[in-house]
């Protein structure tokens, strides 16, 4: 099965729980350049379309877009609709930083959105109006911008944004993993039986 219709499906069926029941969650190639296009399909704004460039791209990973408000800005909820959106575990993202209310204009200079923060993140939530754009770099980064470059949807222009960092494995995991795997190899090796 394709898991991009499965993750679509997914996050339209949260959304769904969430009080959005409407919205449509859709899947978004990003070019190399950064280029993004986003359409409304569903009411109130059906028909609307914005073309953005985020900067750098995240070029081949897709961004996600939710035509219709999700509910709750709260963090927990987008960064839980990031996780169903990218197939990641539940709690797999830590808050990085936040801008959660229509007072951040000091990031926000006409079309234009600014990011630059001092925690490394690799997920990045926008809400735009009545609309939320998700996007995921390969890497993390510390700084973003992005700019609208035709704005036709319903709501209005960049009003919110959230970064989000994965959680990592730690380190301490990976050291008693392999010291048990080493243990394991060396009673192999020498000979001794495997209790049973």
């Amino acid at each position: 099965m394709n898991t991009s219709i499965l993750r679509t499906t997914v996050a339209a069926l949260l959304i769904g729980l969430a009080g959005a029941a409407s919205a449509a969650v859709t899947m978004v190639d990003v070019a190399l350049d950064g280029t993004v296009t986003v359409n409304d399909v569903t009411a109130p704004g059906a028909g609307g379309s914005a073309t953005l460039q985020i900067d750098p791209s995240t070029f081949p990973i897709d961004a996600v877009f939710i035509d219709n408000n999700p509910g709750s800005q709260n963090p927990t909820t987008i960064g839980n609709l990031i996780e169903l959106a990218y197939g990641l575990s539940p709690t797999a993202l830590t808050l990085g930083s936040e801008c959660p209310t229509a007072s951040c204009t000091l990031s926000i200079t006409g079309n234009e959105l600014s990011i630059a923060t001092l925690t490394a993140f690799d997920y990045l939530a926008v809400h735009m109006g009545g609309s939320e754009l998700f996007f995921h770099w390969a890497s993390p980064i510390n700084a973003a911008t992005l700019t609208m470059i035709t704005d036709n949807l319903t709501g209005g222009g960049f009003s919110n944004w959230r970064t989000y960092s994965a959680v990592p494995l730690p380190g301490a995991a990976f050291l008693f993993l392999s010291a048990l795997g080493f243990l394991g190899l060396r009673r192999k090796l020498s000979g001794q039986p495997t209790p049973a």
